[in-house]
């Protein structure tokens, strides 16, 4: 009995989706810090990785990666320029508002759309970034993101800016 060499192919690396919600506040610095962080941990570690940056304020606005042909897309890690993105993150001009809602909403379709985030990842990760509270009316898009459909199998992190 001969070896099938076929059944010995190299595997496709799975990939980690993070999906970052940024907050347009007057601590972009730390911001862009904590995101840096995540993103060389990940590095580190050697979790391969694919990610989105919006910030939300007045509305939401995705940052990075720039759009490819008007549909979003993940960026690889692992091809990233992280210096770029932190300078896009500082250069974020701080919003009076924090509506957090439509980009639950556009992460969720993100999420749930198995042509932008295919099924064979990892359970995704969404991570807000804010240094307050934003304003009335997200916390049921937060519900929906949460409890239906794909993005109910993501993992959400709420990390806070203030320095409180």
């Amino acid at each position: 009995m001969a070896v099938d060499l076929s059944k010995f192919k190299k595997k496709v690396e799975k990939k980690l989706p993070i999906l970052f919600l940024v907050e347009e506040n007057k601590q972009s610095s730390r911001s862009a810090d904590l995101v840096a962080s995540i993103l060389e941990a990940c590095l580190e570690k050697n979790i391969h990785t694919e990610f989105m940056l919006f910030s939300f304020g007045s509305e939401w606005t995705l940052k990075f990666p720039k759009l490819n042909n008007s549909a979003p897309h993940f960026a690889d890690l692992e091809r990233a320029n992280l210096r770029d993105l932190q300078r896009t993150i500082r250069e974020i001009s701080p919003s009076n508002q924090t509506f957090l809602g439509s980009a639950l909403e556009l992460s969720k379709a993100i999420l749930d759309d198995p042509e932008t985030t295919k099924p064979d990842r990892y359970k995704p990760v969404v991570i807000l970034i804010a240094s307050r509270i934003p304003a009335q009316g997200w916390e049921e898009r937060f519900k929906d993101l949460l409890n239906d459909g794909r993005s109910s199998n993501a993992q959400v992190f709420w990390l806070c800016t203030s320095k409180t």
